[in-house]
């Protein structure tokens, strides 16, 4: 289901963002074309999952906190995009399994490793277990900076609302961690490449 509603939900996602804040992605071209890839995003609005799929050519498995399913449409959406479900502010190891599994697989999966939205834009703590999914997969992982997300659907806000600005998703450079890396090596560079890629340091963008 998800490879056939994708390109309908591309052309849906161009118009109202076209609306709202149009979308502008950098580095589309650093994805690996094929094979498992861990996809790590910062997390400031809800409609962040919108754009990472729509800076991604490639279908993108995504976890969600379980808590989400339980709201009806919400919910529906997310079973029907085959995300993954993880339980908030708790080890997981089923959901962690999964998500493994599918990145050895072959498939991307998308982890927003802050484990909850910021109410302030700011880069939170990353959880450590985005260390262990890059152990146990060992596929090439990629950071995501979004900005301007939060402008169009603002921390506990229903109704999205025009930015007024372009909306910017930019893609990293891959990388391979050779060895055992630890939680604090993967999690500091998690944090710096969000920093950067979050374009906070970045003035030029609107």
């Amino acid at each position: 289901m998800k490879w056939f509603v994708l390109p309908l939900a591309r052309v849906i996602v161009t118009i109202v963002f076209g609306v709202l804040g149009p979308i502008r992605v950098r580095g589309r071209e650093n994805l690996p074309k094929e094979g498992g890839v861990l996809m790590i995003a910062n997390h400031i609005s809800f409609v962040d999952p919108l754009v990472t799929q729509y800076a991604s050519p490639r279908p993108i498995y995504f976890l969600a906190k379980s808590g989400l399913f339980e709201m009806p449409a919400v919910g529906s959406t997310l079973r029907l995009w085959k995300t993954i479900s993880i339980t908030q502010g708790q080890p997981d190891p089923a959901a962690l399994r999964l998500a493994i599994a599918l990145l050895k697989a072959g498939y991307p999966v998308c982890v927003y490793p802050e484990g909850g939205l910021s109410d302030t834009g700011s880069l939170k703590e990353i959880h450590r277990g985005v260390a262990l999914i890059i152990r146990s997969s060992g596929v090439p992982v990629i950071c995501l900076g979004l900005r301007n997300t939060d402008r169009v659907l603002p921390f506990k806000q229903a109704i999205p609302r025009p930015a007024w600005r372009f909306v910017w998703a930019r893609w990293g450079q891959p990388k391979v961690f050779t060895g055992r890396v630890s939680n604090e090596e993967a999690t500091a560079w998690i944090a710096e490449q969000l920093r950067e890629l979050s374009g906070t340091s970045h003035s030029s963008l609107g």
